[in-house]
């Protein structure tokens, strides 16, 4: 029927495969392509401070975002670790929450890297930011008005006050004056 091939022969086409398959093994075990030898580095210090907001350590998180934005001034995960120092330092639970420095963050991820996905969504919560911080200088100013037209109301109150106690003065005067004149 056909040729049996040598034992040598078979043993080649075996020894390709096996090559082929661990070459497609280790190809498929590289999870994470390296681009920049400081990206493994980067990534442990974005999953430990990950890590850390979890726990609530805020300020701790945020030295290990700033590491990553040394790291990666002008590529990506520098945008990433800009964009979630700016909202840790807007973080409520924060105690070291600083408005200044979140909205200088998210200034830097806008001018540092402008073709970012996470710019719009820092663009936006800077916005908010700012029409927070103007509602609050008018709801200052309205609580103070507030404040001054109470005391104008407590001015008035005192005044009505004093004229009622001089007219009720006027009215005792005349009664108390109407019955002498009555005996007369």
């Amino acid at each position: 029927m056909g040729k049996q091939q040598s034992p040598r022969r078979k043993h080649l086409f075996l020894h390709g495969a096996c090559l082929l398959a661990f070459l497609l093994f280790v190809a498929g075990c590289r999870t994470v392509p390296v681009n920049h030898p400081n990206e493994c580095r980067a990534n442990e210090h974005l999953d430990r401070a990950d890590h850390l907001v979890k726990q609530g350590k805020y300020r701790a998180a945020i030295e290990e975002y700033h590491r990553v934005e040394v790291l990666f001034p002008h590529d990506s995960p520098g945008d990433i670790a800009l964009f979630r120092m700016g909202v840790l330092w807007a973080h409520p639970d924060n105690e070291q929450r600083s408005d200044h420095r979140a909205l200088e963050c998210l200034r830097r991820l806008e001018r540092q890297f402008p073709q970012s996905t996470w710019k719009e969504e820092g663009k936006a919560i800077k916005n908010m930011m700012n029409e927070l911080a103007q509602n609050e200088k008018k709801c200052k100013k309205t609580e103070e008005k507030i404040m001054e037209l109470e005391e104008k109301i407590r001015t008035y109150q005192d005044r009505l006050n004093a004229l009622k106690k001089i007219d009720i003065d006027i009215e005792e005067r005349k009664r108390n004056d109407s019955p002498k004149k009555s005996h007369r």
